[in-house]
C-alpha cells in the first residue's frame, strides 16, 4: 500500500469476454499485469450491468461481453470517459461506428493484445484521435473550425478571399433506409475520397456531422462556385463504385474582408438551403441568393427561414411515408407468418397456392407440392403435454426448410400439416425432395418440458399437376389422399 503522500494509481477498465482478459494476461481475481507503455495503470474488470464506478482514467468495451450490440449502445453513453473498442470482424466494427463518439477508438480483437498499450496510450495523451472523423478520416468539425480561424487570423482582403462550401448529400436518409447503413456509410466514404481528389488545394475540407461536408478555400466567388460546380457533378457520377445513385447541394460563400467565420458559415448554409429548395442537386452562392429574394421581392432573412421550413417539411414528410411503409411492410410479414414455426401461415398458402397453380396451365411449366402429416402427433400431446408438441412442430417445420430450394416455399396448412411447394419441378424430383425431408425429420429427437425425449416420423403425400385441377381445393385434395395411402401402408413414408 502506497504511503499517505503517495498517489493512487489511475484505472484502466474492462468490459470484456473471459476470452479476451485471458488473452490479455487477466487472472480469475480480476488482477491483469499492463503492458509497460500503460503499466502505471491498474486494470479493473467491470461486468457489463454492473456500475463503471469511479477513477477510471479510460475504458476498453468488448461487444461480444453484450448480449447483443444494441445493449452496448444503450450502455454508451453512461461510460462518460475514453473507450477503446475490441472489434471482433467488419460488421461488428461497423456497427460499432453507427454509435461511438470519433474521439474514442477501435481496435481489432485479434490485434488487442499487440496494440493495447499504443491505443490506451493514444487515447490518453494524444490529440490526433479527437481530429479526425473516423468513418472519412477527414477533419472533423473541431479541428475544420480551428483551421478556418487561422486561415482567417491569416489575412482576408479582396486580394487574398476565403470563400466555404457547405456540401450536402441530397435524401441521405432515404439511402440508408432503402439500401442500409453499411451503403450509407460507402457513400459518405465516396464522398469524401471525391472531395479530397476535387478540392486538393483546399486550405482545409473535412466533415462536419451527418451527411453534411465542409470545405475551405483561398478563392473567390467565381473560383469557389467552379469548384462547388466540379464536386457536385463529381459527386453525381461516383455511381461506377456500385453505390446507388446519389447527388448533393451545395451552398457557397466568400468574404473578402475579415469576417467572423460563423456568419460566414451562416451565410454559405443560406444558399445550401436555398439549393434544396430549389431542386437539389444544385450549387447556390451568394450572389444567387440575393438575385433569387429580389426577384421574389421578399427580405432574406424571411427567404431563409421559409426555405428552412419548407427543406424541413419535405423531410419529415419524406420520414414519416417511409415510416409508415416499414410499418405496413412488417404487419404484412406478420400477418403472412405462422406465429409458432415461423413458416408461412394459412393465409399466405391460400393466396399463393393460386397463383402457381395458374403459372402450371402455361406451356412447358409444372407445379409439385408434398403434403407432411406428423404421426401420432395426438398422441404426442396426450403423453407428452401440448409444450412437447409445439417443440415437435417447431423441429420438424425445421428440418422441412432446411432441405427445400431457394425457389420452393413452405406453409403451415393447419395443425400438425405442412405444405411444401416446389414450382417448376416434375414429380420424380419433388420425389426425391420429399424422401430426404422424411429422413430428415426421422433424425429428430424431440424433448418433453420433463426432459423425457423422444422419436418424430411424418407421413407424405407428394402430387404434380400441370394446371388441370379447376381450383387449388381439388389439387389439395390429391395430396391428402395420398397422405391417407401413406398412413395406411403403415406410416412413416411417402406416398405419390
Amino acid at each position: 500500500m502506497g504511503g499517505a503522500g503517495e498517489e493512487p494509481r489511475r484505472k484502466l477498465g474492462f468490459i470484456v469476454t473471459d476470452r479476451t482478459w485471458e488473452e490479455l494476461g487477466g487472472a480469475s481475481d480480476g488482477s491483469c499485469a499492463l503492458p509497460g507503455r500503460i503499466s502505471r495503470l491498474e486494470a479493473v474488470r467491470i461486468h457489463p450491468a454492473g456500475p463503471i464506478g469511479d477513477g477510471l482514467e479510460a475504458l476498453v468495451a468488448e461487444p461480444r461481453a453484450w448480449r447483443r450490440l444494441s445493449d452496448l449502445a444503450h450502455a454508451y453513453p453512461h461510460f462518460m470517459r475514453k473507450t477503446l473498442f475490441v472489434a471482433a470482424d467488419p460488421t461488428e466494427e461497423t456497427g460499432l461506428l453507427e454509435f461511438i463518439d470519433p474521439s474514442d477508438d477501435l481496435v481489432r480483437s485479434d490485434a488487442i493484445k499487440a496494440q493495447l498499450g499504443v491505443r490506451i496510450e493514444r487515447l490518453l495523451g494524444g490529440q490526433e484521435q479527437t481530429r479526425l472523423d473516423q468513418l472519412t478520416g477527414l477533419p472533423n468539425r473541431r479541428h475544420l473550425f480551428r483551421m478556418a480561424a487561422s486561415a482567417i487570423e491569416e489575412g482576408v482582403d479582396p486580394d487574398n478571399p476565403l470563400s466555404v462550401l457547405i456540401l450536402d448529400l441530397d435524401h441521405f436518409k432515404r439511402i440508408n433506409d432503402s439500401h442500409g447503413h453499411v451503403v450509407g456509410d460507402a457513400v459518405l466514404k465516396a464522398t469524401a475520397e471525391t472531395m479530397t481528389s476535387v478540392l486538393k488545394d483546399a486550405v482545409c475540407l473535412g466533415r462536419i456531422g451527418g451527411e453534411e461536408f465542409l470545405a475551405i478555400l483561398r478563392a473567390d466567388r467565381a473560383l469557389a462556385r467552379s469548384k462547388a460546380e466540379a464536386l457536385r457533378l463529381a459527386v453525381e457520377t461516383s455511381v461506377g463504385r456500385d453505390l446507388p445513385r446519389h447527388t448533393a447541394s451545395i451552398g457557397a460563400a466568400t468574404a473578402v474582408a475579415p469576417t467572423p467565420f460563423d456568419k460566414l458559415i451562416e451565410e454559405a448554409d443560406c444558399c445550401l438551403y436555398l439549393a434544396k429548395q430549389t431542386g437539389r442537386n444544385r450549387v447556390v452562392d451568394q450572389e444567387e441568393f440575393g438575385r433569387h429574394a429580389e426577384g421574389v421581392d421578399e427580405d432574406p432573412a424571411i427567404l431563409d427561414f421559409d426555405n428552412r421550413v419548407r427543406v424541413l417539411t419535405d423531410r419529415l414528410a419524406e420520414y414519416l411515408s417511409q415510416k409508415g411503409r416499414n410499418l405496413a411492410r412488417g404487419y404484412q410479414a406478420e400477418a403472412e407468418l405462422d406465429g409458432l414455426t415461423g413458416i408461412y401461415n394459412r393465409r399466405y398458402l391460400d393466396r399463393r397456392l393460386p397463383r402457381e397453380l395458374e403459372l402450371a396451365r402455361k406451356p412447358g411449366r409444372s407445379l409439385s407440392m408434398v403434403l407432411f402429416d406428423i404421426d401420432d402427433f395426438g398422441a404426442v400431446n396426450r403423453d407428452y403435454g401440448y409444450p412437447a408438441g409445439d417443440r415437435c412442430l417447431k423441429a420438424v417445420t425445421a428440418a422441412i426448410a432446411r432441405c427445400v430450394r431457394t425457389t420452393d416455399w413452405v406453409a403451415r396448412y393447419g395443425g400438425e400439416e405442412l405444405l411444401a411447394v416446389f414450382p417448376d419441378t416434375e414429380l420424380e424430383e419433388a420425389k426425391v425432395i420429399g424422401l430426404r425431408i422424411l429422413e430428415a425429420i426421422r433424425g429428430i429427437v424431440a424433448t418433453a418440458v420433463d426432459g423425457r425425449r423422444f422419436g418424430v416420423t411424418a407421413s407424405g403425400g407428394a402430387v404434380m399437376s400441370r394446371g388441370e385441377e379447376p381450383d387449388v381445393p381439388e389439387l389439395v385434395q390429391r395430396a391428402s389422399d395420398k397422405v391417407r395411402e401413406a398412413k395406411k401402408d403403415g406410416k412413416d413414408r411417402l406416398a405419390y
